[in-house]
């Protein structure tokens, strides 16, 4: 009896181990340059846990061919997108996941999925002790800054939650809204000075935002040339005709974020990082982590708005130096496979192109959220 209580001690010894270290490869990232950041920001209700991998941290791990159901309690932005989403479409390498809007299903569903701001609080359901006695995992999915995310939404949520899923870097389920990955191809460098004609260019819809950014451009233009476009500017159809002649024109896009939270880099950066042009990124992330140097311009690394003009004069008035800053990547429609342990990725639509210095960004569209979700699941089942 004594022999096999030792050899049982001895096995979950081992199991232990064994996720803990895949706790630390799934924390991995291509840019892990220091330590994950500390949980000391402008969060307000966004708390933050720090994943820890046990044997209990899967869902009903009982079989791999069991079928697992995700709950979507409510809507995303509104939409019901989302929910008539077809993982099988979008490449999610897993076909045993089922989504469902049944709200009366909450009670028997594997994990349950909450979008910050379409949480309705008077309307949350019951957390029972028989569906966390089952390993039910409740979401928190939010892609907003703390400074857009209403806390009176998810203030009777918060301490039900067992997973945070968002674009901070110590969250528990990381879904940033593009990453950058290393690659072994190889591109000569290609002159993508001539033909530019023009300074700087911003496209922007929201005029008033807690970054303040629109008063720093206002500064910036009293130095340098910027056009503005979008609903704070001239018209720019959403047909992609604007931006295409914008990339073409003009030599720099200012890349300001709405907020200046921790972590929080958008579209803003990846989709124009992508494209023949220098992005001016605004922000309060570690950029360090996110971009290969010298692949951008950070306004924080000067104290005026004069001093940034006059290096933006001098970046496009040398041809050289211009275009050792050119990340240049062209769109494509094939889907990126990645290992599983690199999930943030393996559903993403990457861009493939001719690489300058071995790189390719990844942007993440809205309808992935899911499919990451879903392979986020199987990590914990599987590895």
């Amino acid at each position: 009896m004594n022999s096999i209580k030792y050899i049982l001690i001895v096995v979950i010894l081992i199991v232990f181990l064994f996720c803990t270290l895949n706790g630390s490869l799934l924390n991995s990232t291509d840019y892990h340059i220091s330590t994950l950041p500390a949980m000391t920001d402008r969060i307000k209700d966004q708390r933050l846990k720090t994943r820890q991998i046990d044997t209990n941290d899967g869902l009903n791990n009982q079989s791999d061919v069991k079928q697992y159901r995700i709950l979507l309690w409510t809507k995303y932005f509104q939409s019901d997108k989302w929910s008539h989403l077809d993982l099988k479409s979008i490449g999610c390498q897993f076909s045993n996941c089922l989504l469902s809007e049944d709200k009366s299903l909450v009670e028997s569903a594997d994990a349950v999925l909450f979008h910050w701001r379409d949480t309705d609080p008077h309307r949350l359901p019951a957390k029972t002790a028989a569906a966390v006695a089952r390993g039910q995992k409740w979401v928190l999915f939010n892609w907003e800054s703390p400074e857009h995310s209403p806390a009176h939404r998810v203030h009777n949520l918060v301490n039900h939650i067992d997973w945070f899923m968002n674009y901070r870097r110590d969250s528990d389920i990381y879904v940033p809204y593009g990453s950058v990955t290393k690659c072994n191809t190889k591109w000569q460098n290609e002159d993508l000075f001539d033909g530019k004609s023009a300074s700087a260019a911003w496209i922007v819809s929201n005029c008033h935002t807690p970054s303040n950014r629109e008063t720093y451009v206002n500064n910036l233009r009293k130095h340098i040339d910027i056009d503005i476009y979008g609903k704070c500017g001239q018209y720019c159809p959403r047909d992609g005709t604007c931006e295409a002649a914008i990339v073409k024109k003009y030599k720099f896009y200012l890349s300001f974020e709405n907020s200046l939270c921790k972590d929080y880099v958008t579209e803003k950066l990846f989709k124009y990082a992508s494209y023949d042009i220098i992005p001016v990124v605004y922000g309060s992330a570690d950029y360090s982590l996110i971009m290969p140097n010298n692949s951008f311009i950070n306004v924080k690394d000067f104290n005026t708005t004069e001093d940034l003009a006059k290096y933006l004069k001098l970046v496009s008035s040398d041809k050289q130096l211009y275009n050792s800053y050119m990340f240049p990547l062209k769109p494509t429609d094939r889907w990126n496979r990645t290992n599983l342990i690199e999930w943030y990725s393996s559903t993403s639509d990457c861009k493939r192109p001719t690489f300058n210095s071995g790189f390719r960004p990844i942007v993440f569209w809205s309808m992935n959220v899911i499919a990451i979700l879903v392979v986020f699941i199987y990590s914990h089942l599987f590895f």
